[in-house]
């Protein structure tokens, strides 16, 4: 019927393009960002620390981000997963910077840096998983099925006009084959 085509081809036309787990995706990014930004301004405060050791300290973490760039909480989501997960790696994986970041009471941030760059990539996966399973079937598929309902309601009207005329449908048939 004419009303199946006609929501079958809206339904294709507007696919709905978000999704549930935007927002989620988002305030995850959002927390690993505050986590990075906070590791790298506390141990930037602490460059210009009184104590040597403690300034020693900061400048060994403020070289190990460094390493991976300035703006990682700007990379995009792929992108600044791979280089969190390595920015972690290197801190859990060498010991001077796992000293430095104990001495500068920053383990609890990494610790912190580090679940929401895994709490992240798993809901964004989820995310583009979901995104892949969205089903669509193309407008064109549909178009013969609303072209084959909107020629038969055409076809009723211009009975009914041959069997009852009217000014009104009459009109009708007029716009349609406008």
């Amino acid at each position: 019927d004419l009303q199946t085509a006609y929501d079958d081809l809206e339904t294709s036309f507007k696919v709905s393009q978000g999704s549930l787990l935007t927002a989620s995706v988002q305030e995850l990014d959002a927390r690993r960002d505050a986590a990075i930004r906070g590791i790298h301004q506390a141990a930037k405060a602490y460059s210009f620390h009184y104590d040597e050791a403690t300034q020693s300290a900061a400048v060994a973490v403020t070289k190990a981000i460094s390493k991976y760039g300035t703006r990682i909480a700007q990379l995009n989501y792929p992108a600044q997963t791979a280089t969190l997960k390595s920015l972690v790696k290197d801190f859990e994986n060498d010991a001077d910077l796992t000293t430095a970041l104990t001495s500068l009471n920053l383990t609890a941030w990494v610790a912190e840096l580090k679940n929401a760059n895994t709490d992240f990539e798993a809901k964004y996966l989820d995310r583009v998983t979901d995104k892949a399973n969205k089903k669509t079937t193309p407008v064109s598929e549909h178009r013969p099925a609303a072209i084959a309902a909107y020629d038969t309601m055409v076809q009723h009207i211009q009975a009914n006009n041959i069997l009852s005329p009217s000014t009104a449908l009459t009109e009708l048939i007029g716009q349609l084959n406008e």
